[in-house]
Formats: structure tokens, sequence, C-alpha cells
């Protein structure tokens, strides 16, 4: 939370996420092998992605919010590399990296402006201030929360046919999945409401 907001983007946007999945992917042929480490690694998934977005849903810190959507995300990865389907995996790894780069950069642009407290409830009205970056950030937060007809929407929906695709799913899974796509409805537009069309709160906390 503490870093500039530049390496934040580039953290979370490439690698904190990509590292792991990276490491995955190379050692697919291994966990093609054993049905029990498919099993722990979209159980583990599945779980992250609902605690992460549980997490965010609940933080008023910008940066905080952003960080625990993106351990969310690590889970759907997570669950989209037992898929076996390597292109859906680096795609939504495009998908979310390009945009979380680019929502962090919005953010901490707000950050300068409020001079660097990360408090939404302390913001309000700034679409008057930063059109171009409430325009920017609204983009990139529907692409990541994946409403209907953005680039997250197909991702995820492309993860559900993968999962439906296997022998093992489990109905937990695609539970805890679901939850967390509708909580990552929810605090995107948290973030983005109490931000930039919430009524300016200068002292009151």
């Amino acid at each position: 939370m503490e870093a500039p907001v530049p390496a934040s983007a580039l953290i979370h946007s490439a690698t904190l996420v990509s590292a792991g999945i990276y490491l995955l992917l190379r050692f697919s042929p291994i966990f093609q092998i054993s049905i029990y480490s498919q099993y722990v690694i979209i159980l583990v998934g599945a779980f992250t992605a609902f605690y992460g977005g549980w997490v965010s849903a609940f933080q008023s810190d910008l940066k905080r919010i952003l960080a625990y959507s993106t351990i969310s995300h690590c889970g759907f990865l997570m669950v989209s590399f037992v898929s076996f389907i390597p292109e859906f995996t680096v795609l939504y790894l495009y998908v979310h990296g390009f945009f979380k780069a680019a929502v962090f950069l919005s953010v901490g642009n707000v950050l300068r402006f409020n001079r660097n407290i990360q408090d939404f409830r302390r913001m309000g009205s700034y679409y008057k201030y930063l059109p171009f970056d409430s325009i920017a950030c609204l983009l990139c937060l529907i692409n990541l929360s994946g409403l209907p007809f953005s680039f997250g929407y197909f991702i995820k929906h492309y993860l559900f046919l993968g999962l439906f695709s296997n022998v093992f799913v489990l109905y937990l899974v695609w539970s805890l999945l679901s939850i967390a796509a509708v909580i990552g409805l929810f605090y995107s537009y948290r973030l983005y409401y109490f931000t930039f069309f919430d009524i300016k709160k200068s002292k009151i906390i």
C-alpha cells in the first residue's frame, strides 16, 4: 500500500499477477497428470477470488480496494488455469494487466489532487475537477468488474465455460466464483461513486 502509484500499477498489473500464473503454465504438463493437484488449485483459486472480493468490498482506502481486487483476480486466474486452455489464461492476464494499470494511474492522479489522502470518505464530486480521470476510471472498472459486453465479461464467461468442460467441477467452486464476480461489481461501483460523484466531504472524518 505504501509504494508509489506507478510502482503499484506495475506490481498489481504485471509482476504480482503474472509470476505465479506463468510458473503454473510452464509446469502445466505435470499438473495435468495429478487430479488431486487440480482439485487443490481450483479450490484455493475459488476461495482466493471470494476472499479478495469480500475484503475489498469493506475497504475505504482506494489503493487497498485495488490491491484486494488484485488478489481476487489472482484467484480467478488460478481457476482459469485448471481448464488447461492457456489461451484463456493469457488473455485474462492481458485484460487484467492493461485495465488494472490504467485504473491505478487514474486513482494516482486522484490521490495527487487530494494531497495523498487515500480514504474515499474524504472525497466526492471529483468528476468536476478530473473529467478525464473519471471517464478513464469508469472504462477500466467496467472491464475489470465484468459488466456485459466488456472484455472482462467475455473473459469470465470463458472461465465458466472452462469450468463446465471439466469432469471435476464442484458446485462450491461455481458458487464462490459467482459471488466473487457479483462482489466485484459492488466494490467497483463503491469506489467510483464515492470518489467521483458523492457529496464532497472535506473534514467530517
